[in-house]
């Protein structure tokens, strides 16, 4: 079980770009910290082989699993992409514990 580092890029002006790669067992991603643009889209790939949940928190400390804009939980057990309705301050992936590793991306852009 680590913290897995994020890497930015802003390739154009009103987007920015994170991955978190090789999540695996247990692990969560260091927290997200971009409520600045609304519009979120989040892409997992990988070899999975159990669920990963992407979660968000206002304040760093309680975590909640995100829906996407029909209302589901975002839990991801094979590749896939889809929006992200909420707009909290922080967002992470977390890892079910047979995870083998999944490449999380989110991109945000001003909406």
């Amino acid at each position: 079980m680590a913290v897995i580092a994020l890497s930015k890029v802003k390739p154009l002006v009103n987007t920015e770009t994170v991955t978190w790669a090789a999540v695996t067992g247990s692990d969560t991603g260091a927290p997200y910290e971009y409520a600045k643009f609304s519009d979120k889209t989040i892409q997992c790939s990988g070899t999975f082989g159990d669920t990963l949940t992407i979660q968000g928190s206002n304040d760093g400390t309680n975590w909640d699993t995100l829906t996407d804009n029909l209302g589901a939980a975002l839990t991801f057990t094979a590749a896939g992409m889809r929006l992200i309705a909420q707009n909290p301050r922080y967002i992470r992936p977390s890892a079910g514990s047979s995870i083998s590793s999944v490449t999380v991306t989110i991109q945000s852009s001003k909406g």
